[in-house]
């Protein structure tokens, strides 16, 4: 009647080895892919007889990379269809945004229910819901940058 306890317990702790020794100690399950901090700089032309190289901008987050992909060129591509699409105020409310060179512009991608287009919490910071950047389509999100530049102009401008 004892042997039969004894190799229970011998078979249950050769299970439970088996599975310590096969975890590699950090707690996460490495099938399950986690969300990186990415980042990518863009170019910003506001003016091409003043500057044609332009200025940068950063757009980064901290997302899964099939969330990032193509999300920076997205953006940078509403950028300057915006600015192109406008007359002199709409250029130089995106220069007062863009065309720094002390603070760069910083685009934050997020995946959050706190906001479903933008927030932009100063001057040189716009955070963008990276779900609407995914599913808006070029010119929703080029009204969506004009809409962010002028909301900055008016708030934070002086």
């Amino acid at each position: 009647m004892k042997h039969w306890k004894h190799r229970f317990i011998g078979i249950i702790s050769i299970i439970a080895l088996a599975l310590i020794a096969c975890d590699d100690g950090n707690g996460k399950n490495d099938s399950i892919k986690q969300p990186q901090f990415r980042k990518a700089t863009i170019n910003v032309i506001i003016d091409e007889t003043f500057k044609p190289e332009g200025y940068t901008a950063t757009v980064q987050g901290t997302l899964l990379e099939a969330e990032w992909d193509g999300l920076a060129t997205k953006i940078e591509t509403a950028i300057n269809s915006a600015i192109n699409s406008g007359d002199f105020l709409r250029k130089y409310h995106f220069a007062m945004v863009f065309a720094t060179l002390e603070n760069p512009a910083v685009i934050t991608l997020e995946n959050t229910n706190e906001f479903t287009d933008y927030n932009s919490p100063s001057r040189y910071e716009i955070s963008l819901n990276a779900n609407f950047v995914r599913s808006a389509t070029p010119n929703t999100l080029k009204n969506t940058i004009i809409e962010v530049c002028q909301y900055i102009n008016t708030n934070y401008v002086q």
